[in-house]
């Protein structure tokens, strides 16, 4: 059977990246699943498995698992970041045969934001979202029970109440500054959170010359604090990674989604490349660091980084 060219892929990797197994995330619809998806069963009885897109999929660990972050905004609307446990299943008789399934019943949104970050944190064990790196808002993920008592998630509404009084408030100075990756690394020498932001051209998604929506894309690497009152700590300037093709430029399509602690000096960090390609590369941490620049007391990325008037 030919696999849909609309799915998402897990792989696992070694340490130089090599792909050693890789599964297509598939559903069991053993629950409604959005706005329009209801639970369904083959001729047996069973669950049967559905293979959905999971936009801008990232994996994340909580509680001793793996989750899987993702927007499908046709089921749950474009306002929503899903969340799934993911369950693996491998096959005695083969090494490289793995299967890779999230539950509809064990799905979970948080609204609203824009490529939230969720954050393990390493105080108080509870999952935190940042919703928004600006300005820096961090929610608290609230654990409830699902039908099946595999635990589940739940946002608080807060979010809702501060995106309603900032629509009233239209004159507040936002940034077009959107995060990145799906996971938040803790520093723990300098009790910090580090994550990626990027900006786009346009800004919007407006049709343009170059892309479908957005281009040009550049990412910022940035810090808030392990501790309430969650703020912007360091901030570092755009950059871009070299193109595999040509060293000396860019694809003006990179998204840098994936970010991750190797050891005390070496992050690992994932990207797409012009919404076609997937790539993996290592970063010095010493070197993110020389980038990252302390930003004074109370001031957001706004303040920070705006375009040049001409």
């Amino acid at each position: 059977q030919e696999p849909s060219t609309i799915r998402t892929v897990l792989l696992v990797l070694n340490a130089n990246f090599d792909t050693l197994l890789e599964a297509t995330i598939q559903t069991k619809m053993d629950d409604k699943f959005g706005k329009r998806q209801k639970p369904q069963t083959d001729a047996h009885g069973n669950f049967v498995h559905k293979i959905f897109a999971l936009d801008d999929a990232r994996l994340f660990t909580y509680g001793g698992s793996i989750w899987v972050s993702y927007r499908e905004g046709k089921l749950f609307g474009y306002d929503k970041q899903v969340l799934n446990r993911l369950h693996f299943e491998f096959d005695d008789t083969s090494s490289s045969s793995i299967s890779v399934t999230l539950l509809a019943s064990e799905t979970e949104t948080l609204c609203c934001g824009r490529n939230m970050a969720l954050i393990d944190n390493v105080h108080t064990n509870q999952l935190q979202a940042l919703t928004w790196v600006d300005p820096v808002t961090v929610e608290n993920v609230q654990i409830t029970n699902s039908k099946n008592n595999m635990g589940g998630l739940q946002s608080d509404n807060r979010q809702r109440r501060r995106l309603a009084e900032e629509k009233k408030n239209k004159k507040k100075k936002k940034s077009d500054f959107h995060g990145t990756n799906g996971f938040m690394v803790y520093l723990p020498k300098s009790g910090e959170y580090l994550g990626i932001g990027h900006f786009h051209r346009p800004p919007g998604r407006e049709a343009n010359e170059y892309a479908r929506f957005g281009h040009h894309y550049t990412h910022a690497f940035f810090t808030i604090s392990d501790a309430p009152p969650f703020h912007l700590k360091r901030l570092s300037p755009e950059l871009v990674l070299p193109s595999h093709a040509y060293k000396n430029d860019a694809e003006i399509i990179q998204f840098w989604s994936g970010l991750e602690l190797l050891d005390e000096s070496t992050l690992a960090l994932a990207y797409g490349i012009n919404d076609c390609e997937g790539a993996a590369t290592t970063l010095e941490l010493s070197v993110v660091e020389n980038l990252l620049r302390e930003v004074p007391q109370g001031s957001e990325v706004v303040d920070l980084m705006m375009p040049l008037k001409t």
